[in-house]
């Protein structure tokens, strides 16, 4: 009889683990990111758990991380993090962000000061920026360059689309 309740019990186990697994695979994925673009929060070649389903009946909210699909100038996906939305004023004033009138403050590890690329982008914006009713204005951590490279985020290509926002970065494994 003991025998019995142990092997229910071992079947109980085995179906949670799987249906968890399952579960898992099915909303969350896990990312290795590449860049420096997001440093200090994100280290490059740290891995990132991303939610899938984060934004499928909620819109982000300021500050999020989010994993997205970035089609101009050319077609890229990156993680940054939301600091506009949907009709809001973004500004850049003596390289601090302004919204809505309002110098935005910033979260500890995001750094909001802009740093002017040597070249500008063929679709850089200008401020004051509309960011339109279905979007996001993103910006990556880092604070413009990282050895001489520059970031491309919305600053220069403009507000991302709800549509193109793939989930929410949930999760940053220590690298």
């Amino acid at each position: 009889m003991k025998l019995k309740k142990r092997y229910v019990w071992l079947l109980g186990v085995i179906v949670l683990l799987v249906a968890g697994i399952f579960y898992l695979r099915l909303y969350y994925r896990a990312f290795a990111f590449s860049s420096s673009a997001m440093s200090p929060t994100i280290k490059k070649g740290s891995v990132v758990l991303v939610d899938m389903k984060a934004y499928k009946s909620k819109s982000p909210e300021l500050f999020d991380m989010v994993f997205c699909n970035v089609s101009s100038p050319v077609d890229f996906k990156t993680i940054s993090r939301v600091v506009g939305l949907p009709k809001d004023q973004i500004n850049y004033s003596c390289g601090r962000l302004i919204v809505n009138g309002w110098q935005l403050a910033s979260p500890p590890n995001l750094s909001l000061k802009w740093k002017e690329p040597p070249v500008k982008s063929q679709v850089h914006i200008s401020t004051p920026y509309p960011v339109p009713s279905d979007s996001y204005f993103l910006v990556e951590d880092a604070d413009g360059s990282i050895d001489g490279r520059y970031f491309i985020d919305s600053r220069y290509f403009g507000a991302v689309p709800k549509k193109e926002i793939i989930g929410k970065v949930v999760y940053i494994f220590p690298k």
